[in-house]
């Protein structure tokens, strides 16, 4: 199956696409694919989307696949998210939709997100790989991009610690067990950070503050800096308590002694 260069397909709203054959849908340069309904495919069906043209539009694509061994750097159907396990995720569904998710300050992710489930829901140990077209990006700098995490479906996505290939276009990162939505956030304006210590020495808590923030350290505090997501001192200190109740809303950097970084969000 192809997608010729330039050729459009549009699925409508309320429309499923069930694609059961053993085939290779391919989208071809040139080509528009805009989904706004749902694409199925099945155990043996797979994408090829070619650079610079990814399925675009509100639907999803969503593949549902039965593995009884481990994998290995495994795309289940070619949707741009491979994943390799320690165990096997016996069942394992992937679904990806095309319309930035929006935070808890507002701020958008790229075009591109995921929800990932597993029949093993505990020790999967899994790493997963994401890969996303440069056409998704959404005006965020590629060396900015970290991956996030959401547990629920909303509006809260703490970061993952992850590292962007920007010449394969892929972001990797240890995933947890129970998995959730994934998608990739400007590492600026991300919802909170999964750890938020360099080492056991310097830490903060709470990572979400309306009042104060405590900076925890073994040793004497000589400063404490708070800088905005653009960078901007906004406030000092040279005591453990850190009035932040005049912050607007955000993501902020604290470096300690000039040297050790932490984080925390203002609702």
């Amino acid at each position: 199956m192809v997608l010729n260069a330039g050729t459009a397909m549009t699925v409508t709203g309320g429309t499923t696409v069930r694609i059961e054959a053993p085939v290779t849908f391919t989208v071809e340069a040139g080509s528009t694919l805009v989904n706004d309904g749902r694409i199925v495919f099945g155990p043996q069906a797979e994408l090829d989307e070619q650079a610079g043209a990814p399925i675009t539009g509100t639907g999803t694509e969503i593949t549902s696949r039965q593995y009884s061994t481990p994998l290995n750097s495994t795309g289940p159907a070619g949707l741009g998210f491979s994943f390799t396990t320690a165990l096997a995720p016996d069942s394992f569904i992937v679904e990806r939709g095309h319309v930035p998710r929006i935070n808890n300050i507002a701020a958008e992710s790229i075009a591109r997100w995921y929800r990932v489930r597993s029949g093993t829901v505990q020790g999967l140990g899994a790493t997963g790989v994401l890969a996303y077209d440069p056409t998704e990006l959404n005006s965020i700098a590629e060396t900015a991009l970290r991956m996030a995490r959401n547990s629920d479906g909303g509006a809260w996505w703490p970061e993952l610690a992850s590292s962007i290939d920007v010449g394969a276009n892929t972001a990797t990162a240890a995933l947890p067990d129970i998995l959730g939505w994934f998608t990739l956030f400007d590492d600026a304006v991300i919802s909170d950070v999964a750890v938020v210590n360099e080492d056991n020495d310097f830490f903060l808590v709470p990572t979400v503050a309306d009042e104060m923030v405590t900076v925890h350290c073994a040793t004497r505090i000589g400063s404490i800096a708070v800088f905005d997501a653009r960078g901007r001192l906004v406030h000092s200190t040279m005591t453990a308590v850190v009035d932040v109740s005049t912050l607007a809303s955000g993501v902020y950097a604290v470096r300690v002694n000039g040297t050790h970084h932490l984080r925390f969000v203002k609702p």
